[in-house]
């Protein structure tokens, strides 16, 4: 369930408005996911740091939007958290776009691992230009045209993070771990004997298929870690 977990922190970051208040949870789901899936690739591993301290970011993120409630502004915090939130969510993307696509191609996932590959360049492009354009933005000394590449950048962030997550999505549809076909709910049984009898041998070689495919990325990456 490590695809599914990462799926349901990196939609949170969609909330492009109320951030302050996602970012923390986020963060949190995320490191549970990496940390689960870190035995299956080391980008994953890699990934356990950057998500921690996310969710630290996110932490006077939510201060200062829980004091607003209470008429304290304390918006000037975000001021300071604004460009690690920003590092901070490519470095997250690009460690797990490169952890997709090395397990993809591993599992012989070929169209999962193309497009985590095809979509790191826009990764570095969109973060890349959001930090540019922070502090003009953050301090209000921008022009117009700062302030419409800022609007251009916020929609490619919106539609990079929609499409990362068809990329997540088609990592946890495609790439079985053994823990998923364990908790896969029970299909209704049948009254025909020959019919749970086929569904019995399937599920069998899907778990062995799951676990021989698990364990040989496990190997793979503890080979890399002995070098």
């Amino acid at each position: 369930m490590g695809f599914g977990i990462l799926m349901i922190g990196y939609f949170l970051i969609l909330n492009l408005t109320y951030y302050e208040a996602t970012d923390l949870i986020a963060g949190i789901i995320m490191l549970m996911a990496f940390y689960k899936l870190r035995t299956v690739n080391k980008y994953f591993s890699f990934a356990v740091l950057p998500a921690a301290l996310f969710a630290a970011v996110g932490i006077p993120e939510l201060v200062a939007i829980t004091a607003s409630f209470f008429a304290r502004d304390l918006s000037a915090i975000l001021t300071y958290t604004a460009a690690p939130r920003c590092l901070l969510l490519c470095i997250l993307s690009i460690l797990m776009m490169k952890g997709i696509h090395k397990v993809s191609e591993e599992v012989e996932v070929y169209k999962t691992a193309k497009n985590a590959k095809n979509v790191q360049p826009f990764i570095y492009l969109v973060f890349g230009g959001m930090l540019i354009l922070e502090r003009p933005l953050t301090f209000g000394d921008a022009s117009k045209w700062i302030y419409l590449a800022g609007l251009i950048f916020l929609l490619g962030c919106f539609a990079l993070t929609l499409y990362s997550l068809t990329v997540i999505y088609s990592a946890y549809k495609w790439i079985c771990m053994p823990e998923d076909v364990d908790n896969d709910v029970k299909e209704k049984p049948s009254r025909f004997g020959i019919i749970e009898s086929f569904r019995a041998r399937q599920e069998q070689k899907n778990r062995e298929y799951a676990e021989y495919k698990l364990n040989k990325m496990k190997e793979k990456a503890s080979r890399k870690k002995r070098k």
